[in-house]
């Protein structure tokens, strides 16, 4: 049985003295973005906007971020507009 247990990590410290009973043959560990910014505008750099981007769209997959149904679908179709481009035809 898997059991799944998120947690921030420290710098300078082991992922198994912050976790303990962690049996090193399955920890996953995830990018994840401690502080949000209200504006993301105010990211400069490119690789920060892209990992910032994609933490976004899969805490409000998994309903970890929760949105209204208007607002999903807006965001659901600047999501496909961004990776498959404008519909021409």
């Amino acid at each position: 049985m898997i059991v799944r247990q998120f947690c921030w990590l420290e710098p300078g410290r082991t992922v198994v003295e912050q976790v303990p009973g962690t049996d090193l043959d399955i920890i996953i560990l995830h990018f994840g973005i401690m502080v949000y910014h209200e504006n993301f505008k105010q990211l400069q750099d490119g690789v920060a906007i892209g990992l910032y981007y994609i933490q976004c769209q899969q805490l409000i997959y998994k309903n970890i971020i929760q949105c209204e149904h208007p607002t999903l679908i807006k965001l659901t179709a600047l999501v496909l507009q961004a990776q498959l481009g404008d519909y021409t035809t």
